[in-house]
């Protein structure tokens, strides 16, 4: 199947998606050319303008519509955006004096009452009917351009990249922190620092244990994810968010929804949802189609579920799962032009409500859809539903999911609702921008305190009782599909290497030698098997490859051992019968 158009909505290549909701064809989200180029240019207006002699008028910036020309006196404020605060100020003002001019200065603008008669030779214009307010076809609705910055750019231009042994946080970005950040920031300094000094660091992580009462993935290997100290550097510095952060926020969420009891809302774990892993006839796909039914049909009282998506691996979106009314509705906020392929997504989402509805699940009156293609109950996906949109180049959509997820799990009563009585203005989150970067803030807030208090801490609900050797991370990173490199300026290996293979061989396998194991340099491998012959060593492109031969080696040395044991004893027990027989 291939991926759908930005303007389509749901399978039908129609927008009855949406209006079957209840809700108005007009509320449809659909960008004019104007807003896109603003998109495009967002960066170069989230700060100021320049001050210039000329009137500088903004569409979308500004509701003044400009000035006609010889006419100074309709010169007004201009209302400008700052990404830290909202101010007036005048663009452009006329110049205090003027020089003598032959001509005589513009008559003063007449009040309403007394209209003024045209100039000599000039033709009166018929009065032209004005449209009604607010439905003007000649000025466009204002577009806000959204400016969700929040960390200042270094001098010198080039990204910012964390440093083993350093604060995440430089002395004069600590301003930036509150609540919980700095002590953790402070908790990741100090373990940094007794890695570095270790000759054989275990990988800089945080070990997070999913609970077994929240309906969350909890069997081998998804029982156990990892947080890396980089990718709380990349939640402090506003960057694209791991996938495990999401997951981690959203167990948090649906710990207090079960502790609160609202029985209309449910979080979804997103652990299979990433699209790498949806591949038809994979394992991991029978899997996910699995969960998803059985976490439908044991939230049968809930209207809504929510469940955080990677499309591409890369990207985060929010679905929002209606399973009464076969509705999945898609908040997006990347821009209409970016185009993303849901297909195994939506794939593993018509299959769940499939067996669902097979398995007992309960639909509202005409809430089944059948879909036109394969004739069979399945999702009405609405793609495009409409919400906040980030600018152009921004790589926060982890964010902007959060910020959703928070904001829907708070307004309880709004999502009891059935799709079609759901306010379209709530639903979208729409707020300023100095309230989305508050609420991103207290986003960074919330997950610093989740890592100290629920997973770092002892007596945490999310805390794993034991520290993981690096074997046994090395083994559940592999198993989750987990591929990532941490690429950081330290002076040991935070994670293993991606599982691409190279022609090189950089790591050594040793059978037989002075230290049978597992080494990175040639020169280390040649001493052990000094003076060994035979097949004694074998080389390997990557770590994983190495670790699992070396293990199967070991494994199959014990079968040896027990099969030698077992037939020395039945070589004994069988001589000791001899002789008492004979």
């Amino acid at each position: 199947m291939a991926p759908l158009d930005g303007n389509d909505v749901d399978d039908d290549d129609d927008i009855d998606a949406y209006i079957n909701t209840g809700a108005c064809s007009q509320d449809m989200y659909m960008p004019p050319m104007d807003e896109q180029a603003f998109r495009t240019h967002g960066d170069q207006l989230s700060r100021p303008p320049t001050v210039t002699k000329q009137r500088l008028v903004f569409t979308g910036l500004s509701q003044d519509t400009p000035p006609e020309a010889g006419n100074p006196a309709q010169v007004k404020p201009a209302t400008v955006f700052s990404p830290n605060t909202l101010r007036k100020t005048i663009i452009g003002d006329p110049p205090k004096s003027t020089p003598a001019t032959s001509e005589a200065p513009p008559a003063p603008e007449a009040p309403p009452s007394a209209p003024q008669a045209p100039p000599v030779g000039q033709v009166k214009k018929g009065r032209k009917r004005g449209a009604k307010k607010g439905a003007s076809s000649s000025q466009p609705a204002p577009k806000r351009i959204r400016a969700d910055d929040m960390v200042p750019p270094t001098p010198d231009g080039l990204p910012r990249c964390h440093e083993a042994g350093k604060p995440i946080l430089p002395p004069d970005m600590e301003h930036l922190a509150s609540g919980q950040m700095l002590p953790l920031q402070h908790s990741i300094h100090y373990q940094e620092s007794v890695l570095l000094k270790e000759k054989d660091p275990n990988y800089p992580v945080f070990s997070v244990k999913v609970p077994s009462n929240q309906n969350f993935v909890n069997e081998d290997p998804a029982d156990i994810f990892f947080i890396a100290f980089e990718d709380v550097f990349n939640l402090f510095h506003s960057k694209r968010l791991d996938y495990n952060l999401v997951r981690l926020y959203a167990i948090n969420l649906q710990m207090k929804i079960n502790r609160e009891r609202p029985r209309h809302i449910a979080v979804a774990d997103p652990y299979y949802m990433r699209d790498s892993q949806l591949q038809d006839g994979s394992r991991t796909r029978t899997k996910a189609v699995r969960y998803l039914q059985n976490f439908m049909l044991m939230h049968k009282e809930s209207n809504t579920i929510l469940l955080p998506v990677f499309p591409e691996d890369k990207y985060c979106t929010l679905i929002i799962l209606d399973p009464k009314w076969s509705l999945a509705q898609y908040f997006d906020s990347s821009s209409t032009t970016t185009k993303k392929d849901y297909t195994r997504i939506r794939g593993v989402l018509d299959e769940a409500i499939l067996g669902y509805s097979k398995s007992g699940g309960t639909f509202d009156k005409n809430g089944q859809h059948i879909r036109p293609d394969t004739k069979k109950i399945g999702f009405k996906h609405v793609i495009n539903f409409p919400c906040i949109k980030q600018p152009a180049g921004s790589i926060k959509e982890a964010f902007y999911v959060l910020h959703h997820l928070k904001g829907f799990v708070e307004d309880a009563e709004m999502m009891s609702l059935p799709p079609s009585k759901r306010d379209p203005i709530k639903m979208s989150r729409e707020i300023s921008d100095d309230d989305l970067r508050e609420d991103f803030h207290r986003i960074q807030v919330k997950l610093s305190e989740i890592i100290l208090q629920d997973v770092s801490n002892g007596s945490g609900l999310l805390h794993v009782a034991r520290a993981l050797p690096k074997r046994d991370i090395e083994e559940r990173l592999h198993k989750q599909g987990d591929g990532r490199t941490w690429t950081t300026k330290d002076l040991y290996k935070p994670f293993p290497e991606p599982l691409k293979k190279t022609s090189q061989m950089t790591y050594y396998v040793v059978f037989e030698g002075r230290v049978p194991g597992v080494y990175e340099e040639w020169e280390e491998c040649k001493k052990q098997v000094h003076k060994f012959s035979g097949n004694c060593y074998k080389g390997y492109p990557t770590r994983h490859e190495a670790v699992a031969k070396w293990r199967a080696h070991q494994a199959n040395k014990s079968k040896m051992k027990t099969f030698l044991v077992l037939s020395l004893l039945l070589t004994i027990v069988a001589a000791v019968l001899y002789f008492i027989l004979v």
